[in-house]
């Protein structure tokens, strides 16, 4: 952290949707900031505005603004999946915004567009800007060591435990089945926590199908099978 004192000004922004611990994170690099005399410029919406090269979409944050943001839900500066990465003009667009605003850092909190977009601003400034992420993620998608989850992942499984185990109670009282979905697309550390911890009947992950295509057709049948199993043992619900 004692390079951080060579930073004027550093910039905060989300990436992605909402994930429990955001404002947290923002609270602490806010109030590191202006231990080691930096001054913390929070984004709104993320790389959004910056796209667009609108430099008056942000302002200023100080200890007072996040001393409580941690007890807060959402993401106080605002989040947006826009992918700079994707397309060189608004890549172009944002790193004139930075250049305009004096921007010598960013600390950037979001998931795999995020990581993109950070990295190829640090390269197109020739690393001037200097990048600093914390990856999010509920779904736990990110490539980073496996035994460190992703920022939200514990409180989203947790959240999901609850529910489903709600969901299992109303099952066995009203002799109904119930089917439960979550995040992931196609990574299934999510639903795969939350059965796990909540000893679900049967619990499907996109990983048990490899790479191929994954039809309703296929998911139908092991669920149909998984019904017919619990019957079978005298289970009705």
């Amino acid at each position: 952290m004692a390079s951080a004192t060579k930073l004027g000004r550093l910039g905060l922004l989300v990436g992605g949707g909402p994930a429990p611990g955001t404002n947290a994170v923002i609270a602490a690099a806010v109030i590191e900031a202006v231990k080691l005399g930096c001054t913390p410029i929070g984004f709104h919406d993320g790389f959004h505005f910056l796209t667009q090269r609108y430099t008056d979409e942000q302002h200023e944050m100080t200890i007072d603004e996040v001393s409580r943001a941690h007890l807060t839900g959402g993401v106080m500066l605002g989040a947006s999946r826009t992918d700079v990465a994707a397309d060189p003009a608004l890549l172009r667009n944002a790193r004139e915004a930075l250049r305009q605003l004096a921007i010598d850092g960013i600390v950037a909190v979001g998931g795999d567009d995020l990581v993109r977009s950070v990295a190829a601003v640090e390269q197109r400034s020739g690393g001037r800007i200097k990048v600093a992420l914390v990856p999010k993620s509920i779904d736990n998608d990110l490539a980073i060591p496996g035994h460190v989850p992703t920022l939200g992942f514990e409180t989203a499984r947790h959240i999901g435990v609850q529910l489903v185990k709600n969901l299992m109670e109303d099952a066995r009282t009203s002799g109904r089945w119930y089917l439960g979905v979550t995040m992931g697309r196609p990574t299934g550390h999510l639903t795969l926590g939350i059965g796990k911890a909540v000893s679900a009947t049967c619990t499907v992950i996109p990983e048990e199908f490899g790479a191929g295509y994954v039809s309703l057709a296929d998911v139908a049948d092991i669920v149909e099978g998984s019904i017919i199993k619990r019957r079978a043992m005298g289970k009705a619900h």
